[in-house]
């Protein structure tokens, strides 16, 4: 194989597998982190997108503050099949599916956290609303 034909296949390879993307996140979510994500789409499938972190004032916090800072910069969206429970009139989640490219998808083991009363579950959803995601297990998200 020619060099020239060989740099070309090497260079369409490196692009393809995105290495050019400058914006693309390279981040682990610790256990015990929750990100506030706005809600936008409504279905069988909660589609969201994350917001950043407002209190730097613990460690923690600012390690959920770059968190959520590298997830925006991303553009990452994160989608959570719902479950309804009709006994305790909330919706559940367990798996939070996070995607910052279009393309690739990372799967986390979450729950979705009511903020006022921090039970898990939420009673109701509207669009435009902010939730809270407890991550529950460690994810790497490149």
């Amino acid at each position: 194989m020619k060099f020239k034909t060989l740099s070309t296949l090497l260079l369409s390879t490196a692009m393809l597998a995105g290495c050019d993307h400058p914006n693309k996140p390279d981040v682990t979510i610790l256990p015990g982190v929750v990100l506030t994500v706005k809600v936008n789409h409504i279905g069988d499938t909660l589609i969201g997108e994350f917001l950043p972190a407002t209190s730097t004032q613990s460690i923690f916090e600012q390690v959920q503050a770059s968190v959520s800072a590298e997830l925006i910069k991303g553009k990452c969206a994160v989608g959570f099949p719902l479950t309804w429970d009709a006994k305790s009139k909330r919706h559940y989640a367990s798996v939070g599916v996070i995607s910052c490219d279009g393309i690739e998808r990372i799967e986390a083991p979450v729950t979705l956290v009511e903020s006022s009363t921090r039970m898990n579950g939420l009673p109701g959803l509207a669009l435009g609303d902010e939730i809270l995601v407890l991550f529950t297990k460690q994810t790497h998200v490149k």
